[in-house]
């Protein structure tokens, strides 16, 4: 009985010490903004869109910029993109990072560099200079871009919410098209696969309804797939893990929003355990730190999600 009671001791022990393992990867916010919409890295450091002082996705008041964070999470400037000579953002909502082949004194440069998706134009900035070297005005087309993404050093994808579509771009040559596939209810975000070879997009839905859908895109064939039958108001996504991970905000004025991940084997659908979100945007995930990243643009608020 006593070499009993000893493993039990020894059971409860190691118990406690697993679950403050656990423990000690808590949920943090952080804390720093207007209203937060989307998250990207480059080289350690998150960059942040920022629609600046009113919850108007709409407003072309000058406010917007994109909020960088160091690595220990601190706010290192807060806008990137606000530099001389750079014309004012608006609502920036999407961000991507990608490498921009740049001819400096005859020779060619691979830069790090983010692309912006603000209202109805594109930006696209230097980040050794914070100068913009890409502008390009979809007015005509759309008033409502999403979350924008980069294929390679040349091409970029960007929702269009109001149209409920994406659009295609060509930096080198500014040329565009619309991406020739199904209805996408409010595209609202994309994301890739580790590969490239699929774009994932989750739909806001249209009417004011809550009918956003979730579809992927094979990137070289242009063909389109819808997944599962979850719909919300759907508003990010990252793929980790052969997980499709995405925030729904449930309802458009209150902090009732949530973080879903679908197994892309069996399309299985999952909640993130997490409290209710105000707004969640563009995620990010680190996969080195296991770590989501949730604008929550409702809260002005970064959560800092562990992962399993």
């Amino acid at each position: 009985m006593i070499k009993v009671r000893g493993c039990v001791y020894l059971i409860c022990f190691c118990s406690l010490l697993l679950l403050s393992a656990v423990t000690d990867r808590s949920i943090e916010k952080i804390k720093g903004f207007s209203h937060p919409s989307a998250i990207c890295a480059v080289n350690g450091s998150l960059y942040i869109t920022d629609i600046g002082k009113k919850v108007d996705m709409a407003a072309k008041d000058g406010d917007g910029a994109v909020v960088s964070l160091n690595v220990k999470q601190e706010i290192q400037n807060k806008n990137v993109v606000g530099g001389v000579g750079n014309t004012p953002i608006n609502a920036p909502t999407g961000i991507c990072t990608f490498n921009y082949k740049s001819n400096a004194g005859g020779f060619m440069m691979m830069r790090k560099s983010i692309a912006i998706a603000d209202i109805d134009r594109i930006y696209a900035y230097e980040l050794i200079y914070n100068s913009r070297f890409f502008y390009l005005d979809l007015s005509k087309e759309t008033h409502s871009l999403g979350g924008i993404v980069s294929l390679n050093d040349s091409v970029l994808f960007v929702a269009s919410t109001d149209k409920n579509c994406l659009f295609k771009i060509n930096i080198n040559t500014k040329a565009y098209q619309k991406v020739p596939v199904a209805k996408i209810k409010g595209a609202k975000a994309l994301c890739f696969d580790k590969d490239k070879k699929f774009l994932y997009c989750v739909g806001w839905g249209e009417a004011n309804i809550a009918n956003g859908e979730i579809w992927k895109i094979n990137t070289q064939t242009l063909t389109a797939e819808k997944l599962g039958d979850d719909l919300g108001y759907l508003a990010g996504c990252a793929v980790y893990n052969n997980k499709l991970y995405y925030c729904d905000w449930v309802d458009t004025a209150e902090k009732k929003g949530v973080i879903r991940y679908m197994d892309l084997n069996t399309h299985a659908i999952k909640n993130v355990p997490c409290e209710a979100i105000g707004g969640p945007g563009g995620i990010f995930i680190d996969e080195a730190s296991k770590t989501l990243f949730v604008p929550a643009l409702l809260e002005g608020v970064i959560y800092s999600v562990p992962l399993d």
